[in-house]
């Protein structure tokens, strides 16, 4: 297919003090097997290069479009939602500043996205694709082949479900059709989303499709200034059992956001999920161990579940109850 036919896809790149890494990531774009894309690039207040860097590219390539000079958001995930707002292609894909792509990685998720779209002949579905990844260090040394060896992740159970407890889409890799863009787009500013990949997961999961693709993509670079890194061990998290509750938290207050904005466009099923899962710090400890088995929102693997249910079993409970949801 040519470039001109080919379909169009916006890479949205949010940067932070993001100098060190930042032409490697951007040179690694322009060298995809897939070239009919639009970089947009904006900036989370950097106090370092990263602009300059950026407005240097987009001076010699038309590609690379620099939106936001400097505004601070304060975090990732309203970042890229904000920046979800401003594309326009049939595809989109998220981009961190540290990693590196690797020449086909644009091909192989689009590839898996498009196959995905059009279920036996219906209509356009919304669909998530997401691939795996090379872990490495600093100097783009491998530490493990794929992430999901490395943090002991199972890509392939990607149920509403699953994904309420734990989320084990690579947002780095994450390709997403335009239906999908339209309905995350629906999101009010205020919502409570914690993580952009996890939010985007939650609605592809609930109202459409979402495809692993089991090839690494990209290079996942390690390093000590990393919003998230990868995991080794599941016994990492367990042995912080602070850091363990407040995930658990944020996870059931994401479930909280994700039933009031999408509950409605839920199949019956998804939307009582969510909605019970929500409700996991409003009620008692057996009601909570009763509504992680029914519904089976659970982490993968022994380790990590025996985890969350004792995490939950042992948070506070908040006063108050939520509207139950259908069901």
């Amino acid at each position: 297919m040519s470039a001109d036919l080919a379909p169009s896809v916006d890479i949205l790149l949010a940067v932070f003090n993001g100098e060190a890494f930042l032409a490697e990531q951007i040179e690694s774009i322009q060298a995809q097997s897939h070239s009919r894309w639009t970089l947009l690039i904006s900036d989370d207040g950097s106090s370092d290069g990263s602009m300059a860097i950026a407005n240097a590219y987009a001076e010699r390539d038309e590609r690379i479009r620099v939106l936001s000079r400097g505004r601070a958001w304060g975090s990732a995930e309203r970042h890229f939602l904000y920046l979800l707002g401003r594309s326009s292609a049939e595809y989109v894909m998220f981009c961190d500043q540290d990693d590196v792509w690797l020449p086909h990685k644009i091909e192989v998720t689009l590839d898996a996205v498009a196959g995905a779209e059009y279920p036996q002949g219906r209509d356009r579905i919304p669909v998530l694709g997401f691939t795996d990844v090379a872990v490495v260090d600093e100097d783009l040394r491998v530490l493990d082949p794929s992430f999901m060896h490395y943090s002991r992740i199972d890509p392939y159970n990607l149920s509403l479900q699953r994904l309420l407890a734990q989320n084990s889409v690579n947002g780095c890799t994450a390709l997403m059709n335009r239906p999908l863009v339209d309905l995350v787009n629906l999101t009010p500013p205020e919502t409570y989303v914690r993580m952009h990949d996890r939010w985007v997961a939650l609605v592809a999961a609930g109202l459409g499709r979402i495809v692993y693709v089991d090839d690494a993509s990209m290079l996942y670079r390690q390093h000590s200034a990393n919003a998230v890194g990868a995991a080794r061990h599941p016994l990492a998290r367990l042995e912080d059992f602070a850091r363990y509750r407040q995930s658990t938290l944020e996870s059931i207050r994401a479930a909280q956001s994700f039933t009031s904005v999408y509950g409605q466009l839920l199949p019956d099923d998804a939307a009582r999920a969510a909605a019970a899962y929500g409700e996991l710090a409003r009620v008692g400890r057996l009601k909570r161990l009763a509504i992680l088995l029914r519904f089976r929102t659970l982490k993968a693997g022994t380790t990590r579940c025996l985890g969350q249910v004792l995490v939950t079993m042992l948070i506070q409970r908040e006063p108050g109850r939520s509207a139950p949801g259908r069901g």
